[in-house]
């Protein structure tokens, strides 16, 4: 009911051809619009589908339903198509989730209530209340965010290192095939079998957990067992065996860290409102809702666990949600940063075999720059994650690789390019040009800056090539053939699509001066 044809902050894009294309993005959403029947809300266990109080936006394809993580960046579209109404009902039907189930399934149906994906869901919330600055939905949303907050801090903390050393992970404890792949998951179960894996009696709790990570499937999270490093076709990285369970994901906790951060935010936010409410400070209010996050804690690169928060909040929650996130941030120092590698990346646990080899992920960079953890690194390790993420040859012509894999025949491994890991390391690499917390020196700012305006226009260029070639969008991309559509998997090719339809108009947003590199 809120969509429109001319959505204001599209028709201001000034390039002729990225404000067309904007526009053209705009047209898919009412495509994309689902509204769950009454039935499946009076009688549920007549159905698959989940109840929703509000219209859900599928990703489309095969892909009938909503899904946790592509939400996210389905929601950052359609705020900027000025569809916050649809936005606003889209989250709650996630917050009616956590309500549910004590956290968001992976998708909208009863067969994937055994799981979840990666916890967007505050970040959601604070991006509606921003755009709306709607106090009421921020307060009713605060008790559910924490109950999903508790949930990732008692079902998914990873063991195997001392209190309060606890970081998380991805974690399934299934016995049985996933229902919607329910055939694939025994040809992998008997594939492990018969190659006298040792590990086949864990395999379908692991291919489960892969679900969950929202990275289905990748050889990040291979841990041998299925021959050398040399093979092709993906014989040397079999889906039996995964290791999810025993893996501390960098991306994952990059992802809480900002959770932590955004849950202040909102915790704040309600505080000054109901200030405002008694004492009429529009402006402090104003101040707060452009106020970055990220921010909150300050650069520091000697944080320990018993040191305050450099910045006191006057909302005691708050001021809690700050202490979480800044123990966090040391706890994913201590335990995911690289100082030789000059990157962070996955904790295996102990008792876990190695990878068949060594894997560089997107994740490795996108999601702590991201998160703002680049902001405690000394100058000179901004600079080497820099060079780090230049060597590492992940940066194509048509996006950047999800990881340096080649053979594995994985989706969430080369040549693919997704444009929610693009979007992420966008903002990541903006994050260390730009703001005034970058430990970056001015060259590596400029660096920073760059590459971001480097990748932006990569993955533009490639959205509207394959737009105008085919007039669709992919949830995947050929990093290495601009334009081309990704392949891989257990599933043909999808277009729509929700979460890149959000990514494109997020990246346009940002082309600005060099969009005239793009059309004219």
């Amino acid at each position: 009911e809120d969509w429109s044809a001319s959505p204001p902050k599209l028709v201001a894009v000034e390039n002729a051809t990225l404000r067309n294309f904007s526009l053209a993005l705009n047209e898919i959403w009412p495509t994309l619009v689902r509204t769950v029947a009454d039935d499946v809300n009076r009688q549920p266990q007549r159905h698959s589908l989940l109840r929703r109080r509000h219209p859900v936006v599928v990703p489309g394809g095969r892909f009938r339903e909503s899904y946790y993580w592509d939400t996210y960046f389905i929601v950052r579209g359609l705020l900027l198509s000025d569809m916050h109404s649809t936005a606003m009902g889209v989250v709650q039907n996630l917050l009616d989730d956590v309500s549910d189930f004590g956290f968001v399934p992976n998708g909208g149906r009863a067969y994937y209530t055994n799981r979840t994906q990666p916890p967007f869901l505050a970040l959601m919330v604070m991006d509606v209340v921003r755009a709306t600055a709607n106090a009421t939905f921020a307060s009713s949303a605060l008790a559910i965010l924490e109950v999903e907050w508790t949930f990732w801090m008692t079902s998914r903390l990873a063991p195997g290192t001392p209190a309060p050393d606890f970081l998380n992970r991805y974690y399934s404890d299934a016995s049985t095939p996933r229902p919607e792949s329910y055939t694939e998951d025994l040809a992998t179960l008997a594939a492990a079998q018969e190659a006298g894996f040792e590990g086949a009696g864990g395999v379908l709790a692991e291919i489960a957990a892969g679900a969950e990570t929202g990275w289905d499937f990748t050889s990040r999270f291979m841990r041998g067992g299925g021959g050398s490093s040399g093979g092709s076709d993906g014989e040397a990285y079999p889906l039996y065996s995964l290791g999810v369970n025993n893996i501390v994901p960098v991306d994952l906790n990059a992802v809480l860290y900002r959770v932590e951060l955004a849950n202040a935010w909102l915790c704040e936010y309600v505080a000054k409102t109901t200030d405002c409410d008694r004492d009429g400070d529009e402006e402090e209010i104003g101040t707060w809702i452009d106020t970055d996050e990220r921010t909150l804690l300050g650069p520091s690169s000697s944080l320990s666990l018993s040191q305050p928060p450099p910045s006191a909040l006057s909302s005691p929650r708050a001021q809690e949600w700050l202490d979480a996130a800044r123990d966090r941030r040391v706890l994913i120092e201590r335990h995911l940063w690289d100082p030789q590698a000059a990157r962070w990346r996955d904790l295996t646990l102990q008792g876990t075999p190695p990878p068949v080899q060594e894997v560089v992920a997107l994740s490795d960079f996108a999601a702590p720059l991201w998160a703002g953890l680049g902001g405690d690194l000394p100058k000179v390790d901004a600079a080497r994650v820099l060079v780090a993420l230049d060597a590492s040859e992940l940066v194509q012509s048509g996006g950047c690789l999800t990881t340096n894999t080649t053979n594995s025949s994985q989706q969430w491994d080369a040549p693919n390019a997704w444009p929610p890991l693009q979007l992420l390391l966008v903002e990541g690499l903006r994050w260390m040009g730009q703001a005034p917390s970058s430990p970056a020196g001015g060259v590596e700012r400029r660096g920073y800056s760059q590459l971001a305006e480097q990748v932006v226009s990569s993955v533009v260029d490639a959205f509207l090539i394959g737009f105008e070639e085919s007039g669709m969008m992919y949830e995947k991309y050929d990093a290495f053939v601009p334009g081309q559509y990704g392949g891989g998997g257990e599933y043909t090719p999808q277009a729509g699509f929700g979460w890149t339809n959000g990514v494109a108009l997020e990246l346009i947003q940002l082309c600005g001066d060099f969009a005239g590199r793009i059309g004219g």
